[in-house]
């Protein structure tokens, strides 16, 4: 019989080698074996798991989907290109959805990250057959989207106040696709336009799946802020908004011709403060 885990405590992931599927990436092997961050050296029973979009992935479940992986009949990693099916997974590990296939490792003390699982080269696409190949983030920009204007007055006070404010905004996940900036990967081909909305619909699908977005899904952003406003003061505090995009391009291919077809997402939205004493 083997040793079980008691219920809540925290799986070491480590235990993941043992478990037959999809291959883990060079950088996780080695945490596995250390227990250590591979840059700065920090010794941690788990790093912190997430997906994308910033969805953090518990230990125990990165564990659930090598063992699904395992009962799916996996033994090696491997990358699918399918077309636009509604519904379909776009691509990823054998087993493992695209999505969770890009799990990524973050160590919370020097913030390195690294892949979880090892991708290999994706299966080539049928002659004549439009799918996707790979999706890769390039880098994240900031949008300003208003400011929202707070007032304490303590003017009257001989004491200083604390007060706790909650900052609250509502946003939604979308995503903008931009195929007038396509671009090939063979030099000297270029996508015809009439490629370019069968491009656009697959692209569509494949962002939204690997992203988890739902033109009804809304989410809420909240954030408590403590505010000291001295004596005899009035303080005006001003929340700058952004809304956070994630960038990237979308690989896809007819068999033929290779194409990088960017894209944006929204992941989230934050603020700045600034506070003025009068």
């Amino acid at each position: 019989m083997g040793e079980k885990t008691p219920r809540g405590t925290p799986f070491p992931v480590s235990k993941l080698a043992s478990i037959r599927g999809p291959k883990l990436s060079r950088e996780q092997k080695t945490f596995n074996r250390t227990h250590r961050c591979i840059k700065c050296g920090r010794r941690m029973l788990n790093p912190a798991y997430s997906l994308p979009d910033g969805t953090v992935v518990s230990p125990n479940r990165l564990r659930g989907m090598l063992q699904g992986a395992a009962a799916w009949g996996a033994g090696s990693v491997l990358m699918h290109g399918i077309g636009a099916i509604p519904g379909a997974v776009v691509g990823g590990l054998a087993g493992v959805g695209f999505r969770d296939a890009q799990t990524r490792a973050t160590c919370s003390r020097c913030g390195h990250c690294w892949d979880v699982f090892a991708l290999t080269e994706p299966i080539p696409t049928p002659q004549g057959e439009l799918g996707v190949q790979q999706i890769v983030e390039t880098m994240r920009t900031e949008e300003l989207i208003g400011d929202e204007l707070r007032r304490v007055d303590n003017s009257s006070s001989s004491t200083s106040l604390v007060r706790r404010l909650r900052a609250t905004r509502r946003w939604a996940k979308t995503y903008d696709i931009q195929v007038e900036r396509t671009s090939t990967t063979t030099q000297g081909l270029d996508v015809a336009l009439h490629d370019l909305a069968g491009y656009r619909s697959v692209v569509e699908a494949a962002v939204k799946q690997n992203y988890a977005i739902s033109t009804e899904e809304e989410q809420t952003f909240e954030e408590e802020i403590e505010l000291t406003v001295p004596a005899r003061t009035n303080v005006q505090l001003c929340l700058h908004w952004k809304r956070l995009w994630q960038e990237g391009y979308v690989v896809i291919s007819d068999g033929n011709v290779a194409a990088n077809i960017p894209f944006r997402t929204v992941i989230g939205v934050t603020f700045d403060q600034e506070s003025i004493d009068t």
